[in-house]
């Protein structure tokens, strides 16, 4: 796998005379993480966590960074599945650290923008560190609702679907699309309570006038939730009211098949036992026996239908 590290440094527009630094590191290799030892102080433990999978997401102070682990739910249009790719990060008072392991597409565009356009890099890094760590936080949770859009307009689908009359193909879909939802409450509800710590951890290392911003991450996210919530509430009564019209159809099925057993039952019986090879056997020598039984057969058959439909039970 190639390694990609990419540094972007831009001058405070507050007049202060440190730069603001962001390093974005993909894939992180031993070699990568060497050089962190060397020019930050970071504890080797934090360092040792950036090559390996974190389960959970998590921010912790430390004397002069924060450690945060971030996970964001990508979807697979080929698997039609959702996997959390995972993102850390180190926020020094003058440099933020982003890592991970595979590319995250709203990360990687606004780093190519910041190099391309120094208007944008000075807007995104001209205020210091800490509002960069803002705006890198907010771009991942502003491509979280076109995701989450995208569900709700399949359960939209399922939902015209449903009163179509196409309940046992969207039994599958269903399981789909809530396996989807799953995997995405899994990956960003552990987040809440970074969001919540982050509105106290990030104005003690960047000041109180960072407050504001890192609060307004946690009601981004909020809204996002609710959204997805809602979706999860629509698919579970989606599925219930699925779940109710195929097992009507499918009692309607039985009812149909039950009936016409129950009509064939006595006409068996009535074959049954002029089938039986007895001596003596009712119309055995009468030339229009087959007629005769015949017409006795549908003539119990139509008895048998018309007390079904007295009974209206068909």
């Amino acid at each position: 796998m190639k390694r990609i590290v990419h540094q972007l440094t831009a001058s405070k527009t507050s007049g202060l005379a440190s730069e603001v630094t962001w390093i974005d590191i993909q894939p992180p290799l031993q070699t990568s993480i060497n050089s962190l030892a060397h020019a930050y102080r970071f504890d080797p433990f934090i360092l040792n966590e950036l090559l390996t999978p974190s389960l959970r997401a998590k921010v912790e102070r430390y004397d002069h960074y924060l450690y945060l682990v971030l996970h964001f739910p990508v979807y697979d249009k080929k698997t039609r599945e959702t996997h959390a790719h995972e993102l850390d990060i180190l926020a020094t008072a003058d440099t933020v650290i982003t890592v991970h392991a595979k590319t995250i597409l709203p990360l990687k565009a606004m780093f190519d923008k910041a190099t391309l356009y120094e208007s944008a890099r000075n807007a995104l890094m001209g205020r210091g560190a800490g509002i960069l760590l803002y705006h890198l936080i907010e771009t991942l949770i502003a491509a979280l609702p076109p995701k989450v859009d995208h569900i709700a307009e399949k359960i939209d689908v399922i939902e015209a679907e449903i009163f179509r009359g196409r309940e046992r193909e969207m039994i599958s879909e269903i399981s789909i699309v809530k396996r989807d939802i799953l995997s995405f409450r899994r990956a960003i509800k552990p987040q809440r309570s970074l969001l919540e710590s982050l509105v106290d951890l990030g104005p003690a290392l960047y000041g109180a006038g960072t407050r504001p911003y890192f609060r307004d991450l946690l009601g981004d996210y909020l809204r996002v939730w609710d959204h997805l919530e809602n979706n999860h509430d629509m698919i579970n009564a989606l599925e219930t009211t699925n779940a109710s019209l195929f097992s009507v159809k499918l009692n309607e099925v039985m009812k149909v098949l039950t009936i016409f057993a129950a009509i064939l039952l006595p006409m068996s019986l009535v074959v049954g036992i002029f089938g039986v090879s007895l001596t003596h056997i009712p119309l055995k020598d009468e030339p229009e026996a087959f007629w005769i039984m015949l017409g006795s057969i549908g003539t119990l058959g139509l008895i048998m239908l018309a007390v079904f439909r007295w009974k209206r039970w068909l």
